[in-house]
């Protein structure tokens, strides 16, 4: 099983680091509540975790947290409510306050463009649908996966 979580990259997070990265080959299976997912290579990272805003709940929210937890990836996840969750992101990211990461759909990015709060990113388009991946292309450039 593959986990894809939609994310956008806020160009204007406060946290920092140097992540080196090759493009993202599965090399180890774990298994989260009997659901068996395969991790990708695994990360280096140099710096405090990464901060990645969601608004999940229950459930979901803590899948999020196992599936972090087991590919032991450098990301603080912080809950948000579902109600008022893109115009938080989008008064953080205009204060330069906002997060390194975040879950949301692709229909506020237009919105995050034009205000250019959105890092471009490379993604492996080759493992994801090619529809799923052009959601989060504009002009040629990627801006989440």
């Amino acid at each position: 099983m593959r986990v894809l979580i939609a994310l956008a990259l806020a160009g204007t997070g406060t946290q920092g680091g140097t992540a080196e990265r090759t493009a993202p080959v599965a090399v180890e299976k774990t298994s989260v509540k009997s659901v068996d997912f395969t991790c990708g290579e695994p990360v280096r990272w140099a710096g405090e975790p990464l901060v990645l805003w969601h608004a999940w709940r229950d459930q979901e929210a803590d899948a999020l947290a196992r599936v972090v937890a087991a590919c032991r990836l450098p990301l603080k996840l912080t809950s948000n409510p579902f109600e008022g969750f893109p115009e938080k992101v989008s008064t953080a990211l205009a204060h330069g306050r906002g997060p390194d990461l975040f879950i949301f759909a692709q229909d506020r990015m237009g919105q995050w463009l034009k205000a250019g709060d959105l890092a471009t990113q490379r993604a492996a388009p080759r493992r994801f649908l090619p529809v799923a991946q052009q959601a989060f292309d504009h002009e040629g450039q990627s801006y989440g996966l």
